[in-house]
Order: C-alpha cells, then structure tokens, then sequence
C-alpha cells in the first residue's frame, strides 16, 4: 500500500502537467520529472540536506512523451519508496528503465497523440465548427484531453502498481493495434464528413462549399507543418467565416 496520500497523488498528478515548464537542452525533461516526484521527498526525508541529495539523484538526462513519462513516474517513485523502506534497490536498474522505457514511451506517444488523436479530434472538431464555431472547439478541446488525462492518470496508477516490472504491462504489438484503429478512425471521419457536408442543405450554396473546401486545405496544410492545434482550430474558423462573408 503507498504510503503517499490521496492529496500526494493528486499534487503529483497535477505537476505531471507542467514536465515540460522546465525543458531545457541539456536534461530535456529531468528538472520537471524531479519536481513529480516532491510530494514523496516530502512525505519521507525530515532532513532538508537528505532532500538536497536525492532531488540531485534524479537529475539525470530525461526525456520522453509528456503524457506517457506517468508511466515512467509511478514505477520510479514505487522504487524510490521500496529502497527509502530498506529494500535493495540498485541506481543503474533504474536508470536503465527510465533510459528504455523513456525511449519506447516516447515513440509511442508521439505517434498516438500528435501523429493520430490529435488531427483525428482537429478534424471532428473543424467538422463540428459548421455547425457552431464554439462547439467545434468544444468538441476538439474534449475529444482530444480526454484520452489524454487518461493516459497520465492511468500511467501513474500502473506504474506506481507494477514498480520495475512496469515493462511487462507495456506492449508495443497492443499500441500498434490501437495506432490503427486510430488511422482507420481518421480515414471514416474524414470521408463521413465530406459525405454529409457535400449533401446537406447547409452546403446546398457554391459559398458554403467554397468556405469549406478553402478550410479543409488550410486545415491540411497546416497540421502537415505542424502547427499547434488550437491555432489550427481558430484558422480554419476565421477562414470559414472570411470565404463565407466575401462570397455572400
């Protein structure tokens, strides 16, 4: 059982949303991922020197996806705590899951979240802003953090649960699968939503249909350049509201 409190995990929870506040060159993400685990220095060191000495322990390089590095978090502070509690715990051991883990995590997070849940959710959302501009935000800003606090919450939890034998809960053919469900996901979406837009009464006018198309592209263009998604969101509004109103 942890000996961290419910408060302590919500405490750790939340830092996990600002790893990337600190993310510097030449440790990446290490300054943010000590400061996860403070509310364990907290609960367990009395000696502000002892503290010192183990914040400087986790310093190490660390760089990995900011929504999986929970994972990461949660097996380490179950390794910290066991070896505070007298148990063997070996620093190289450690230091190697957090350098291999780090590496896989990282991979697979950058291809779910930012090469496949986030234009899938930008495209419902620019969908959506046809029928109203604020719901269209609405429905990217939930469809898309939602997975996304699951994945840290979850993360955390199994981490924290399995310790160093977190790598066996992890598997890359499981991620994978999922990834194309995703894909498959994007294709559906993208071709129900021309679907509907090609034939409803809303886009029945060459000015709808010209504002639409024009959206889409910019929509394209600009997720291929990798731009934030948000201002992709707010683009692909304004120019549906600019080709709208010029070809009224």
């Amino acid at each position: 059982m942890s000996e961290l409190s419910t408060k302590d995990w919500l405490r750790i929870t939340a830092r996990t949303l600002y790893i990337q506040g600190t993310w510097n060159y030449e440790r990446m993400l290490a300054l943010g991922y000590t400061s996860c685990i403070i509310p364990l220095i907290e609960r367990k060191f009395d000696s502000r020197e002892q503290a010192r000495e183990f914040l400087k322990q986790n310093l190490q390089f660390f760089n990995t996806h900011p929504y999986m590095a929970s994972w990461i978090i949660g097996a380490t502070i179950r390794m910290e705590e066991d070896g505070l509690n007298g148990s063997a715990i070996n620093p190289v051991q450690k230091d190697r899951l957090k350098r291999r883990m780090s590496e896989f995590l990282g991979a697979i997070g950058d291809r779910l979240f930012w090469s496949l849940l986030k234009p899938l959710t930008a495209l419902i959302g620019v969908a959506a802003t046809f029928f109203s501009p604020g719901f269209g935000v609405i429905a990217f800003l939930v469809l898309y953090n939602v997975p996304h606090f699951y994945a840290r919450i979850r993360g955390l939890a199994r981490g924290y649960a399995k310790g160093f034998d977190v790598v066996k809960e992890l598997s890359l053919r499981k991620y994978q699968l999922l990834g194309d469900r995703l894909l498959n996901a994007a294709a559906f979406v993208a071709g129900a939503a021309f679907v509907v837009f090609a034939t409803s009464t809303e886009m029945a006018g060459a000015t709808s249909k010209v504002a639409f198309t024009v959206s889409t592209i910019s929509v394209a263009a600009l997720l291929r350049i990798k731009v934030a998604m948000p201002a992709t969101l707010l683009v692909s509004i304004a120019v549906s509201l600019l080709f709208g109103g010029l070809l009224k």
